[in-house]
């Protein structure tokens, strides 16, 4: 798969759907900086020179509906990742958050074109916090973040754990591809960070207290509350927060 790199972009997010427009199969936009990085909702995502910013464009042939499991493997390839180049305990939350320490240190974005019911393209971004400084961050998000360097207290060889992203990304896509992903999420399920935990959820305007019991073989959340199995997708939940 060719990669682009570029030194400053405003978003490697929409460098790839360009290209996806321009009909390229596959590629991943790789950039030093962001200007408008962009997390879930519009959420504005920091991206400063240091860390790892990039997109990966693919035209999997899959339900459109499936599409949202590839967050998932991207969130255990970054989390296998970060183990194995680091040494560092790092978790996932559902539905798209690397921790490591309980600070947040990747966080993953999913975009797809569908058409006619069929899946054109998907776009999965990620912004993982290598060795790039929080300066200019407010404090009420610099709180709750971290990166690898400042768990380490070393600076990171970005360019060697980028390869080791990609690698560990390849494996799990040619097993999804191969109808593999009940092997997957179970796999996933080792390094979650929320399962058995108590949390609380935002869905629309109402604020739930829940306990997690587990993820879904589709990449839904389910929980118990008041005694209620309730199964949530991915876009019914805007946030989580631990209780």
């Amino acid at each position: 798969m060719k990669i682009i790199k570029f030194k400053k972009v405003p978003s490697t997010q929409d460098i790839a759907k360009k290209l996806a427009e321009k009909n390229i199969k596959e590629a991943i936009v790789l950039a030093e900086e962001q200007t408008s990085g962009r997390g879930r909702y519009g959420r504005i995502w920091f991206s400063p020179i240091g860390g790892l910013w990039f997109s990966i464009l693919l035209r999997p042939n899959i339900d459109p509906m499936d599409s949202i499991k590839l967050m998932a493997l991207a969130g255990l390839a970054i989390t296998k990742a970060i183990r194995d180049f680091t040494h560092l305990p790092a978790f996932i939350k559902w539905p798209n958050d690397v921790y490591i320490n309980d600070k947040k240190v990747c966080g993953i974005l999913i975009e797809s074109s569908i058409e006619n019911n069929r899946l054109k393209y998907v776009i999965i971004g990620i912004g993982l916090n290598v060795n790039n400084s929080f300066s200019n961050i407010p404090s009420n998000i610099l709180k709750n973040i971290t990166s690898l360097r400042s768990e380490l207290g070393k600076v990171i060889d970005k360019e060697a754990l980028f390869k080791v992203i990609l690698k560990k990304f390849k494996e799990l896509y040619n097993s999804f591809i191969n109808k593999n992903f009940n092997k997957i999420i179970e796999e996933y399920k080792k390094y979650s960070l929320i399962i058995n935990k108590d949390i609380l959820i935002k869905r629309n305007n109402e604020i739930m207290k829940c306990k997690v019991l587990d993820i879904g073989e589709d990449y839904s959340l389910i929980v118990k509350i008041n005694n209620e199995i309730i199964k949530f997708s991915y876009d019914e939940i805007l946030k989580i927060d631990f209780c």
